[in-house]
């Protein structure tokens, strides 16, 4: 009777474990997919000229249609991309070439061609 609690203790030990690790993957691969320079396509139904360029290092670039640069950090935790320090959910499409990131108007990115 007594050996039930540690078969089950080491059963959700093993659970929380393996779970983590698929997260920790999720995440991994998620990232590395924006990594690299992007173009918005689509914004608001306007249409803008930018540039956002993703670094491996987690570092963030904008650049406008004037050729302004505006520099910031992203990360991807729980889920989500921050950009700075701002949430926001997103989805990849087009064989992961397109991201929609929602940020009460959706903005659409598609990565430039390497």
């Amino acid at each position: 009777m007594k050996k039930h609690p540690i078969v089950i203790g080491m059963t959700l030990i093993l659970l929380v474990v393996g779970l983590t690790g698929c997260t920790d993957n999720n995440v991994s691969a998620d990232r590395a997919k924006f990594i690299g320079t992007w173009y918005i396509i689509g914004y608001d139904k306007v249409s803008i000229a930018y540039t956002w360029i993703f670094n491996e290092n987690g570092s963030f670039i904008e650049i406008d249609s004037n050729g302004y640069y505006t520099y910031s950090t992203w990360n991807i935790k729980e889920g989500e991309i921050y950009i700075g320090s701002i949430p926001s959910k997103y989805a990849f499409s087009n064989n992961d070439k397109t991201i929609t990131i929602y940020d009460g108007s959706p903005v659409i990115l598609q990565k430039e061609e390497t």
